[in-house]
């Protein structure tokens, strides 16, 4: 059961004007006891995420109370919590406090005697960003897919729409937004007695705001929670308002129904508004307004679009079916081409790689470091980007772990030797740790060197560990490789990166190749469920009543466990035992046949792939994005498989693709198709057009890929009679078998 809502924000102390990293862990009404605040807050602190300088433990009155006792009755293990805070003998988190909302307003009640600092926070600001947080998470922002628009109850027509029953999951979801409409709308709220809501889709938050506002100085101890079930009801709302009721509007886009219910007279001050698209001219208060925390996009409207009808807080569009997707030589990324051209080899691109440095993780997709960091492109675009963008002040130069940081290090601190004659200190963070509070006053700038960087876990950390032991030192981030699983995701790590205080002096984040790779760090989602299929083998059970005989079956799952064990960290092979390999005519790379031989055929396929579909996913032109909604799924289209006829071009596009994008249970027509495609597949196993063959069985054995149950049924029917020795592909088909007949 979730006990807590936490978020982390960014923000600077009133009093130094010190920017600081806060984590907010939001109790509610959850029942304390040490085990229960042990657990919340470890779970927030163990992330990728650094350390924060400060936690607050919020909730409101006698639950924030409460914390405080049960932090002073445990006062060992509170500390124990506390040193959570520090690492390689550096304290990061320089408050730990205790705060309450009463009355309106956020109150530091307790903190901490460990605590090194006493930090001046709006906490009503981080408040606000953290619903904000809550809106992109929970996807409460919804943009009508191509082709469609939103008819809202108004009548009015908009791409755009604010969805408020999305924010909530639970009981804590409910009491952190009511808390926000408190800090909001207090004064009215107050003295309220009855609070007229326009869609029971957020009546636990209306409920939640009773509750915070009787316990926290509310002058009313009794209340009334009324819905007038949204435009349709609220003709006659003004004539029952009295000066002790209030009215909470979910979301709007235009705030015409706020305007429309003030016309009719009731006070501006009773009317608050939950979500909105703009704050600019309103009427009322608004808790969340979307303007306040991303640019305003102005969406393109076209000819005979489909309507998709709101009624209330529920979407109703009948009938749609998911639309198809085509990736075309227009999603290829940009920085595509070049890596492959300098990285394509087997030596250097691989799948499900150790890391050099921790030999416990892998990564899907990684490249070698050194040879990256010895490239000779990439030693150029040094020299120009060192000598032009690296602060004069910079007096060490810090590499990652591992070799390709290091030498990239020591190449940054040629170039700049020869810039300013004296060479600059090549140190590792040990280094900066060990160093004494009067030796640190030399370090007057610091250049971080990364050879291949992810998502940028360890960049961020030694971010943080910069501000901690250097604060006034200049810092200028220098990326050979960026291979984030999301554009989105390195944006965000730009942003972490580059703050420094003073927003007319950012720092500095140089990157040579940045591709997202639509890779997650650790085991992609088709290894693993190979991996988990592998592990089940030997308790699946074998049943009399399958289209072949039982000895036939239980010599196919030996088989097929066998051929998943062997090749962890790769492709299946063809049925014949021949591995996968790229052919000329690839449209997103068409080397020479020697680069193509000596590369790693199936790392280059699955990177090429998963970064266009990647790059699909967060292209500019909707038309073009593959993108599901809550109004509309998004499949790749059958053709795709034509397109890329390569086995190992077909591997990779089911190995690449989300789950839900291999998923045409939902369509017929598509359903259809692909089972006339995989029928060709399955029946020429043994020939180039099934090569891929093996691929496709896993995953409908591992049900990645999916068809409606009658195409499924059907395709059985019509390839069973081919399997007649045991073999990897029956393993696998008799896999998807029992999975459709639910044994």
């Amino acid at each position: 059961m979730k006990r807590t809502h936490a978020f982390r924000s960014r923000t600077n102390c009133r009093g130094s004007g010190e920017f600081i990293d806060v984590l907010v862990v939001f109790f509610g009404r959850a029942e304390l006891d040490m085990n229960v605040l042990d657990d919340e807050i470890q779970d927030n602190l163990k992330t990728d995420d650094p350390l924060p300088d400060a936690v607050l433990l919020v909730s409101f009155d006698e639950h924030a109370d409460r914390l405080i006792e049960v932090w002073k009755q445990n006062k060992t293990r509170a500390d124990g919590l506390v040193r959570r805070g520090q690492r390689n003998a550096v304290d990061y988190l320089k408050e730990l406090a205790i705060w309450k909302f009463h009355d309106g307003s956020f109150i530091k009640i307790f903190r901490d005697d460990q605590s090194r600092q006493s930090y001046d926070l709006d906490l009503a600001k981080l408040w606000r960003d953290g619903l904000a947080q809550l809106v992109d998470v929970r996807g409460a922002f919804q943009e009508a897919p191509p082709g469609h628009i939103f008819k809202h109850p108004s009548g009015r027509a908009t791409r755009q729409f604010l969805l408020a029953s999305e924010l909530l999951r639970d009981e804590v979801d409910a009491y952190f937004v009511a808390v926000a409409v408190c800090i909001t709308a207090w004064n009215r709220l107050k003295g309220t007695s009855t609070l007229h809501i326009d869609t029971m889709g957020i009546y636990p938050v209306a409920r939640a705001v009773e509750d915070i506002t009787r316990r926290c100085g509310g002058k009313v101890p009794t209340w009334e929670i009324d819905s007038f079930h949204s435009h349709g009801g609220m003709a006659g709302l003004h004539t029952v308002l009295t000066d002790s009721d209030a009215v909470l509007v979910s979301a709007s886009t235009t705030g015409s129904m706020v305007a429309k219910l003030r016309e009719d007279g009731v006070p501006e001050d009773a009317l608050i508004t939950l979500l909105d698209m703009s704050d600019d001219g309103r009427l009322g208060s608004v808790v969340y307004a979307r303007n306040r925390h991303t640019e305003a996009s102005r969406p393109q409207r076209s000819h005979n679009e489909t309507v998709i009808e709101l009624a209330g807080e529920y979407f109703a569009a009948q009938g749609k079916k998911p639309r198809p997707f085509v990736l075309t030589k227009a999603h290829q990324p940009a920085s595509l081409q070049a890596l492959l051209k300098h990285f394509s080899h087997r030596s250097v691109l691989r799948l499900n790689h150790a890391r050099a440095e921790n030999t416990a993780r892998t990564d899907l997709v990684s490249l070698d470091e050194a040879t990256v960091a010895d490239n000779t492109e990439l030693k150029a675009w040094l020299e120009d980007e060192v000598r032009f963008k690296t602060p004069a002040s910079v007096s060490h130069i810090l590499g990652l772990d591992g070799a390709g940081g290091q030498r990239m290090a020591q190449v940054c601190g040629q170039i700049l030797q020869g810039i300013a004659g004296r060479p600059p200190k090549l140190v590792s963070l040990a280094d900066l740790l060990a160093l004494g509070d009067t030796t640190r006053t030399e370090v007057t700038g610091v250049l971080v060197c990364g050879a291949v960087v992810g998502d940028g876990h360890s960049l961020r950390a030694i971010a943080r560990d910069l501000r901690e032991l250097v604060p006034k030192a200049s810092r200028h981030f220098v990326v050979a490789v960026g291979l984030p699983e999301t554009m989105r995701a390195w944006l965000r790590l730009k942003q972490f990166l580059i703050q420094s205080g003073d927003k007319e002096r950012p720092y500095l984040l140089s990157s040579w190749k940045v591709l997202p790779t639509g890779a997650p760090s650790g085991t992609g989602d088709a290894w693993r469920r190979a991996a988990e299929l592998m592990q089940q083998a030997d308790q699946m059970d074998i049943t009399d009543h399958a289209p072949w005989p039982k000895e036939q079956s239980l010599a196919s799952i030996s088989e097929m466990a066998k051929a998943l064990d062997s090749l962890r960290d790769g492709y299946l092979r063809t049925e014949s035992g021949n591995v996968l390999q790229l052919t000329s005519g690839f449209v997103f790379w068409d080397p020479t046949d020697e680069i193509r031989a000596a590369s790693n055929n199936a790392a280059v396929s699955f990177l090429a792939m998963s970064a266009a579909l990647q790059n699909a996913r967060e292209h500019q032109e909707v038309g073009s994005r593959l993108s599901s909604s809550m109004h509309e799924a998004v499949v790749l289209d059958v053709e795709n498989f034509l397109r890329f006829n390569d086995g190992v071009l077909q591997a990779s596009l089911l190995r690449a693709a989300d789950a839900h994008e291999l998923d045409y249970s939902g369509s017929p027509e598509l359903s259809e198709m692909l089972r006339e495609f995989l029928e060709k597949v399955f029946l020429n196993a043994n020939r180039p057009y099934g090569e891929a063959s093996l691929e496709f069985g896993l995953a409908l054995a591992t049900q990645r890929l999916r068809l409606t149950k009658t195409d499924s049924l059907e395709l059985i029917d019509r390839i069973k009679n081919s399997l007649t020795q045991p073999s990897v592909l029956h393993g696998l088909i008799y896999v998807w078998w029992i999975s459709i007949k639910g044994h």
